[in-house]
């Protein structure tokens, strides 16, 4: 072997000596990701209670890893409320204490639950609202929290009690922080009307008696919004809409004669929108 030939030899031995160096390294460094991985464990919760030093939570949805346990507790910062969504990153182990608990090594308030107290709302901590914007988008919050967790017992509490303060305000024009009803464009009223037949139907089971007539002022006020609309503009899109409610839910024109009581118009102008004309 001529001399060259050696020290292309040499050269050639330690630069796949290295490679393969780097290769193990590398290879190593991905185990060891991979179990560092399986160490932890996201998920989704609800926090059903509180106290001073720790938060009871629950599973919502299909979620897995404490699918076999009512509740879990958990320490988090101060400053949570019951009803908030959260995305935790735990360690992969329940530990099982009584209340069975798990270690949270981080966490994000996903959707914070809105509450109403007296004649006010709420909505993630504010008392009061900017404008009527403002107010739409939490009661749009509220309803997809309510989607969400109403299979949790306490969120069906707290649901039932809120959709009573929203009846009050939308029947009796009780305010909500400076919000009132009468207050609201007729565009925010058919939204408001329409989030509201959405939260009826959710927790319609769950209303106290003399609650378990709201579908029918909310559907009165919505015919009585709506002949407004007519009697001032065009109002295609709004009548099409409802039209569309009436297929979905199977409206029939006799419930509605039954309701008319309601109404603050004729039962003729009823009778234009429920035709579509």
């Amino acid at each position: 072997m001529s001399k060259s030939s050696k020290y292309l030899f040499v050269i050639s031995f330690v630069l796949i000596f290295f490679l393969g160096i780097i290769l193990f390294v590398i290879e190593s460094s991905n185990q060891k990701q991979v179990v560092k991985e399986k160490d932890f464990f996201e998920f989704h919760a609800i926090i059903t209670s509180k106290n001073e030093s720790s938060y009871e939570i629950s599973k919502y949805k299909d979620n897995k890893f404490i699918k076999d346990y009512e509740y879990i507790y958990v320490s988090l910062d101060p400053g949570l409320n019951v009803g908030d969504i959260l995305k935790i990153k735990a360690e992969n182990e329940i530990m099982e204490s009584s209340p069975p608990q798990i270690k949270v090594i981080s966490y994000e308030v996903v959707s914070s639950f809105i509450t109403m107290e007296g004649n006010l709302i709420n909505p993630l901590g504010t008392p009061s609202f900017e404008n009527n914007e403002e107010f739409i988008s939490n009661l749009e919050t509220l309803i997809d929290s309510v989607t969400l967790n109403l299979e949790t017992t306490t969120y069906e509490k707290i649901s039932v009690d809120n959709f009573v303060y929203l009846m009050d305000f939308l029947i009796l024009d009780n305010p909500i922080g400076d919000i009132t009803y009468s207050s609201l464009s007729s565009d925010e009223k058919l939204k408001t009307i329409n989030l509201m037949l959405t939260y009826e139907t959710l927790i319609k089971e769950e209303l106290p008696k003399t609650y378990q007539g709201s579908l029918n002022n909310i559907i009165a006020l919505y015919l009585d919004e709506l002949v407004f609309i007519c009697n001032n503009g065009p109002c295609k899109n709004e009548t099409k809409e409802f039209l569309d409610y009436k297929k979905e839910v199977n409206l029939e024109w006799d419930y509605l004669t039954e309701i008319t009581n309601l109404s603050k118009v004729k039962l003729s102008d009823w009778y234009l929108i429920y035709n579509g004309k």
